[in-house]
């Protein structure tokens, strides 16, 4: 029996989440978390001015909606440079964005870019092979967009490792 259809195989960009978090969590967005649908992987968040659905990677813990700080990563095939000088975030499907944005860092098959807020993208396709630092790109990613929460820091533990500092 033939399959007939196209199979997108995807490189692997992360060896844990653990490692992920600790790598990046220097360009986490301000996000606002909606409520969660109860045993679906998606969150929608409110991402600059966008309405979009995350993939959450850090496992079932979320709980509560809110102000949460999250490394956003969107996948794309292909990184195209941008005549257009605006930061800029459209939905175009569930956990599908298109963005148009300034090149802040590039690292191994990273780009970071700034679209108003902070994506760490994952390129897929080829990688250009000059430094793009300071240039302006247009992507369109491929679903889903993963979202790692970075973990939220009550503000009873700040004060009580203050006073333990007092001492």
């Amino acid at each position: 029996m033939a399959i007939e259809g196209r199979v997108r195989c995807l490189a692997m960009f992360e060896d844990s989440v653990d490692n992920f978090i600790s790598r990046w969590q220097r360009y986490a967005a301000s996000v606002e978390l909606f409520s969660h649908i109860e045993g679906s992987p998606l969150i929608e968040c409110k991402v600059d001015k966008a309405i979009l659905h995350i993939f959450e990677r850090t496992g079932p813990y979320f709980k509560e909606p809110g102000l949460a700080k999250v490394v956003l990563n969107p996948t794309v095939d292909e990184v195209q440079f941008s005549q257009e000088q605006e930061r800029l975030i459209d939905v175009i499907g569930i956990s599908r964005m298109r963005f148009n944005g300034l090149v802040l860092s590039q690292e191994d098959r990273f780009i970071i870019v700034d679209a108003g807020v902070p994506l760490v993208v994952s390129v897929q396709g080829s990688v250009p092979n000059v430094p793009i630092e300071g240039v302006w790109v247009s992507c369109e990613s491929i679903a889903p967009v993963h979202g790692f929460l970075l973990p939220r820091v009550r503000s009873s533990a700040l004060t009580d490792l203050a006073n333990i500092e007092a001492d």
